[in-house]
């Protein structure tokens, strides 16, 4: 099963580095720490160069430009959404949006005016 770890951009004045807001499984933790897996849990991660265009007067964002940059697992991304954007969830879930790195996904989430990162981490034989 994969594994995700989600991350947590709580404001955007500050887009220089967040802590994780994700505590993960059991499993997981113990697949991470075991020295014979190259499982490695992102710790934090930089959301870098955060560029918004509001069409509305700046009420909310229409379009928007990010890179992302997890050192621990070394994953770097450019991330973009816009009217064209499809989301990679089903139509019931939260849209989550994916980076040109397909194991990163994000949420815009408009009312709170925050980012949610997600990162696919320590894939296993099966996905």
């Amino acid at each position: 099963m994969m594994q995700l770890t989600v991350l947590m951009l709580a404001s955007l004045p500050g887009l220089a580095a967040a802590a994780t807001a994700y505590v993960p499984p059991p499993a997981l933790l113990a697949k991470a720490r075991d020295p014979t897996d190259k499982c490695i849990l992102p710790g934090d991660f930089h959301v870098r160069d955060f560029a918004g265009i509001s069409h509305d007067l700046g009420t909310t964002l229409s379009e928007y430009n990010f890179n992302y940059l997890s050192p621990a697992t070394q994953v770097s991304t450019s991330c973009h959404f816009n009217a064209s954007s499809k989301s990679t969830t089903p139509d019931w879930l939260t849209p989550r949006f994916s980076c040109q790195n397909r194991d990163v996904k994000f949420i815009w989430q408009d009312e709170k005016k925050s980012l949610l990162m997600i990162e696919r981490a320590c894939p296993d034989t099966k996905g």
